[in-house]
C-alpha cells in the first residue's frame, strides 16, 4: 500500500494569500541586527586599534626612515668658475653647499650647462626632434666610466641647469694640440677608449651623431669620456627628420650630408672615430676645408693623403681606411664595435682591461686643484643666473684679460 503525503501547513501566510484586512505588510530591517549594534558603539572604537593590543611593557615600534640626503635644490650650489660656452648658453664650475644632512658633501665639484630656455624654444619650434635631447639621453643610460653622466636638472625663471660629473683634466684636443701626433701604442689606447664609449651607447641604442675631439673629455686618471649630447639620437628610432647636416663638418659622416643616414644611420659615429685616429697619429685632418662645402665635396671624393713625415703601419692605415669608407653599409663598425675590437690592428689591446681601467695611461694629468687656477674666461652676471649664487674667485685668480684672446678663423 502505498504511503499517503500530507501536506503539513505552516502558519506562515503567503503573501498573495494575505487578506486585505490586515493592512500593509511590515517593513523589513535594512540591516541585520549585529549591524545595527554595531553602529550603535561605532563612537567607542574610532581610536587606532594598535593601543587595544599593546601594553606597557611592548617595545615600540620604529618605522624606517631614508638614510639618503634629499636632493639637490639650485640654492645648494654655487657657481665658482667658467669653464666655457657653447650655442645654447655655457658650462660653469659649480660647488655643492649644503651641510644639513649627514651624508652631505659640501665642497663637491661638478659641471653645470647652463641652457637659455629663450634659445631652447626657438629651436624646439624648428625642430621639434631636438626637445630635451641631451637630458632624456643621458637619462636613459646607467653609469659608465666612458660616458659623461647627468647628476640631476634645475630650472629658474630664463635657465635650464643640466648639472653633469666634472672631468678635470681638459679635452682630447687640447691633448692633440700639446703632445700630439701620438706614436701607434699611445693612439691605440686613446682609441680604444672611444670604442669602449661607443660601444656602450651601442649597447643602450643611442648614437652621438657629434662625436669629435672637443667633446671628448681627459679624466684625472688619463681615460677618455664621451661628452655633449646635444644632438644624440636614439639606434633604431628612425620616425624623425633630423638626420640632416647634424653635427661638425669635419668630423660628419657623408650619409650625414645627403640625408641618406636612415637607410645607414649605425655606422655615423664610426666615421668620426676614424677621422680621429687619423688627426691623432698625423695632428691633421683627413679631409680639409676652409668652408663646409670645400669639405663635403672633399667627402665625396673620399681621397686623403697621410702626411709623408708621419710613419705609420699598413694595419693602422687599413683601420683609418675601414673606418672612412664612403659606403656606410660596407664601412667597419656598421655591424658593431666587435667588428672594430676584432681588427688586426688592436689585436693587443684587451678590451676587458680597459673597461676595468687596468692600463696604465700614456698621460696622466697633474693639473692643480681648479678652484685654485686662474680663470680665464669671466664669471657670469648674477642677473644671467638667478636662481644661482655666484663666488667671485680671490684677487689673483681673477679674469683680467692678461692674455689676448684668440681670433676665430
Amino acid at each position: 500500500m502505498p504511503a499517503i503525503r500530507t501536506e503539513r501547513k505552516s502558519n506562515r501566510l503567503d503573501p498573495l494569500d494575505r487578506p486585505q484586512d490586515m493592512g500593509p505588510l511590515p517593513k523589513a530591517p535594512d540591516t541585520i541586527d549585529g549591524l545595527i549594534r554595531g553602529l550603535q558603539f561605532k563612537s567607542q572604537y574610532t581610536e587606532p586599534m594598535e593601543e587595544e593590543f599593546t601594553s606597557d611593557d611592548s617595545p615600540p615600534v620604529h618605522r624606517p626612515t631614508d638614510p639618503r640626503p634629499p636632493p639637490l635644490a639650485l640654492e645648494d650650489i654655487e657657481c665658482v668658475k667658467a669653464l666655457g660656452a657653447g650655442a645654447y648658453g655655457q658650462v660653469i664650475l659649480v660647488r655643492t653647499c649644503r651641510t644639513e644632512h649627514p651624508l652631505d658633501r659640501p665642497g663637491s665639484l661638478f659641471a653645470m650647462k647652463v641652457l637659455r630656455k629663450k634659445i631652447i624654444r626657438q629651436d624646439e619650434a624648428e625642430q621639434a626632434d631636438r626637445k630635451n635631447t641631451e637630458r632624456s639621453r643621458l637619462e636613459e643610460l646607467p653609469w659608465s666610466p666612458f660616458v659623461n653622466g647627468v647628476v640631476q636638472a634645475f630650472h629658474d625663471d630664463i635657465n635650464l641647469y643640466l648639472m653633469l660629473e666634472f672631468i678635470p683634466s681638459g679635452t682630447l684636443r687640447s691633448l692633440i694640440q700639446s703632445r700630439g701626433p701620438f706614436d701607434a701604442a699611445t693612439a691605440a689606447f686613446y682609441f680604444s677608449n672611444i670604442v669602449c664609449g661607443l660601444r656602450f651607447l651601442e649597447e643602450h641604442h643611442v648614437l652621438h651623431r657629434d662625436l669629435k675631439p672637443e667633446n671628448i673629455l681627459v679624466g684625472a686618471d688619463g681615460y677618455l669620456c664621451l661628452a655633449d649630447f646635444g644632438v644624440a639620437h636614439k639606434l633604431y628610432n628612425t620616425e624623425m627628420s633630423d638626420w640632416i647636416m647634424i653635427g661638425t663638418p669635419a668630423y660628419m659622416a657623408p650619409e650625414l650630408a645627403d640625408g641618406l643616414a636612415k637607410r645607414a644611420y649605425k655606422a655615423v659615429d664610426w666615421w668620426s672615430a676614424g677621422i680621429i685616429l687619423f688627426e691623432m697619429t698625423t695632428r691633421k685632418l683627413p679631409f680639409f676645408g676652409r668652408s663646409s662645402g670645400s669639405i663635403y665635396k672633399k667627402v665625396n671624393v673620399g681621397r686623403y693623403t697621410w702626411p709623408p713625415t708621419v710613419r705609420v703601419g699598413k694595419t693602422l692605415k687599413a683601420l683609418v681606411a675601414a673606418l672612412l669608407t664612403k659606403d656606410a653599409t660596407k664601412r667597419i663598425g656598421f655591424r658593431g664595435a666587435t667588428e672594430v675590437m676584432a681588427h688586426p690592428w688592436l689585436k693587443h689591446v684587451d678590451f676587458n682591461r680597459v673597461e676595468r681601467r687596468k692600463y696604465l695611461a700614456p698621460y696622466v694629468p697633474k693639473e692643480p686643484h681648479p678652484e685654485h687656477t686662474w680663470h680665464r674666461e669671466p664669471l657670469p652676471r648674477q642677473d644671467r643666473l638667478p636662481g644661482l649664487k655666484i663666488v667671485p674667485p680671490l684677487p689673483h685668480l681673477q679674469f683680467d684679460r692678461r692674455f689676448p684672446q684668440k681670433v676665430p678663423l
